[in-house]
């Protein structure tokens, strides 16, 4: 299966397995408090839902029925859980992520959450928006998620008093591509596939034999924090991944040609 993205005019898609991204431009008056952006379709929340009491912010009280929504659409998206209490804990309670002013959620009558969604312009400079949301499957169709989107695409827009003029704001959005209610969603707000992503895996029935390591080399901790600003300092100036230094062997390093590198 493909990943795919969905964004504001350039549509990105979260990155999940098998996901496909769209993004969105957002476009807007930078001067006046009445910005509009580009692509934007207004959609009226049906009679069915239009009168439900609640549509707020989330809370840390809201943390288990957050999750077990999650749950449920997963199960629902690609058979398996993938949110856990402490992940989604983690993400609420970063300093720079404000709850109150970049999430909004949507119960029933009878006090149930059927509807999230979070924009993430954390950023110094927020050129790139992360949006993120999921409906419960027994309550889509109602305007539910296109409610959610309406308000993200303008929670999103604040972005662009942040960024200079000149420079190009994206919306980005993802959802996994065997799942056509969600591509519907974000095709419906004017975001178009932009990117794929493939996730591979595979099933183990036992315990993998333990590796033979080659002579003259060895596995071990790192030791302290001496070592670890090492290879930050390293990374730093090579643009190598942390894994690519610490695995690193004298022999890969190449300092005789003119443009030292490593191989």
């Amino acid at each position: 299966m493909s990943e795919q993205l969905l964004t504001t005019t350039n549509l990105i898609a979260e990155p999940e397995s098998n996901q496909s991204h769209s993004d969105l431009e957002l476009k807007g008056n930078r001067k006046r408090e009445d910005k509009n952006t580009i692509l934007t379709k207004t959609f009226a929340p049906q009679t069915s839902v239009e009168n439900w009491p609640l549509r707020r912010p989330v809370t840390m009280d809201d943390l288990e029925p957050a999750v077990e929504l999650f749950d449920i659409c997963s199960r629902q998206m690609i058979g398996k859980t993938e949110a856990t209490l402490s992940d989604v804990r983690t993400e609420w309670l970063l300093p720079d992520f404000d709850l109150e002013a970049s999430t909004r959620v949507v119960f029933t009558p009878g006090g149930r959450l059927v509807g999230y969604i979070e924009v993430w312009d954390i950023e110094e400079t927020p050129v790139d928006i992360w949006v993120w949301g999921r409906v419960h499957p027994d309550y889509e169709g109602l305007g539910i998620g296109s409610e959610l989107m309406e308000w993200a695409q303008q929670r999103a827009c604040q972005a662009l008093d942040r960024v200079p003029g000149d420079i190009r704001v994206v919306m980005r959005s993802g959802i996994y591509s065997t799942y056509t209610p969600g591509h519907q969603l974000l095709k419906d707000r004017g975001m178009t596939p932009v990117r794929h992503f493939h996730t591979m895996a595979i099933e183990l029935e036992d315990h993998p034999p333990e590796p033979k390591w080659p002579a003259g080399i060895t596995i071990r901790p790192m030791r302290g924090l001496d070592e670890a600003r090492d290879v930050v300092y390293i990374v730093m100036e090579t643009g190598c991944r942390p894994s690519e230094i610490v695995n690193l062997t004298k022999a890969r390093i190449k300092l005789g040609g003119d443009l030292p590198f490593i191989r």
